[in-house]
């Protein structure tokens, strides 16, 4: 993918985004959801204002082993090399399901600080798997520039694949599903904007 030449976000702007509170469709500039007055300060009094960094596998509650964790690593390798610019983030959790994990996703995506290396535009292509290991929920956060490529809709399959896998206790099988089936929505997006270069083109 070449972002600039591409699909860049800039020329395939989204009008709309998903509210993390109540998942209705906003304006990308709303200040606030109108239907359940949700805002990004609201983040901040549940969660707090000093996360830990957001790290590529961020494991809080010992829900894979050292193992286990390299075979992420491995998978989200084999991702990048078909799509360097999405930057992954997974992060295993135990919040339980009166906590909103796109809220909660939303928080760690706005606020945990850049990590050595990071930059702005990294943050900007990332997508970032919440797995909740005392519920087997799963949820994605995307930046403004991923955002671009996949809908909310889009993530469905691969958030059932996960949260399939969850529920049976498999929690590797879950990340390594949701990677699989998440590489094949990008080739679809991919193959997409293609096609739609080559319209442009011939107009």
């Amino acid at each position: 993918m070449s972002e600039i030449r591409e699909f860049s976000p800039k020329r395939f702007a989204i009008a709309s985004v998903t509210c993390p509170s109540c998942q209705i469709r906003i304006e990308r500039d709303t200040k606030w959801c109108e239907a359940c007055g949700f805002t990004g300060s609201k983040s901040m009094d549940m969660f707090g204002e000093n996360p830990p960094p957001l790290l590529p596998i961020l494991d809080v509650v010992d829900l894979w082993t050292p193992k286990e964790q390299k075979k992420i690593a491995s998978a989200v390798k084999a991702f990048g090399k078909r799509f360097p610019q999405i930057k992954w983030r997974i992060c295993a959790v135990m919040l339980g399901a009166e906590v909103s994990l796109p809220v909660f996703g939303f928080w760690l995506m706005n606020v945990c600080p850049l990590n050595t290396g990071e930059t702005e535009e990294d943050r900007e292509w990332t997508v970032l798997l919440l797995v909740d290991g005392k519920t087997g929920n799963t949820s994605v956060t995307t930046g403004y520039r991923a955002e671009v490529w996949l809908s909310d809709e889009n993530w469905v399959p691969a958030l059932a694949e996960a949260s399939s896998a969850m529920r049976q206790g498999d929690t590797l099988q879950a990340v390594t599903n949701f990677l699989k089936t998440a590489k094949a929505s990008f080739e679809k997006a991919w193959k997409r904007s293609q096609a739609q270069l080559k319209q442009e083109a011939a107009s």
